[in-house]
């Protein structure tokens, strides 16, 4: 499952 903070991380390696 994905957590809130995994989504929060994901958005983050997105950005990047």
């Amino acid at each position: 499952m994905r957590n809130k903070r995994m989504k929060k991380l994901e958005n983050k390696s997105l950005l990047m």
